[in-house]
């Protein structure tokens, strides 16, 4: 069973290029983990916020971890578009599920709040 990483807020870069393609933005999903994961000192709020889903496996979400590559140019190899190609929005998650201490999210739950930022 799993739990989600998301970005809390987002951060920006003055060059428009850097800050699409380089920075975190509010609720990139960041990592997933098993249940019980131990999250860093500072993979917490107010950077991050943990989602636990104890009723999906690490593998079925998988996908959201996603990042958006160009590999048009050879010479230059791959060059990252998009630091994660899913959000979820928190704020619409079950007031009393998935956050925190409260375990009971089904996917059925995230996937009604996943964003494809390039939908």
């Amino acid at each position: 069973m799993c739990e989600i990483l998301v970005r809390a807020f987002s951060t920006t870069n003055e060059d428009p290029v850097k800050n699409e393609r380089g920075c975190w933005k509010k609720y990139d999903v960041v990592d997933i983990r098993p249940d019980g994961f131990l999250w860093g000192a500072e993979e917490c709020p107010p950077k991050f916020e943990v989602i636990k889903v104890p009723t999906v496996a690490v593998e079925d979400l998988a996908y959201l971890r996603q990042t958006v590559t160009d590999n048009s140019d050879p010479q230059k190899g791959p060059v990252t578009m998009l630091r994660s190609k899913y959000s979820l929005n928190y704020d619409e998650l079950p007031q009393s599920a998935g956050k925190g201490e409260t375990p009971s999210l089904t996917s059925e739950d995230i996937l009604l709040t996943v964003t494809d930022k390039m939908a």
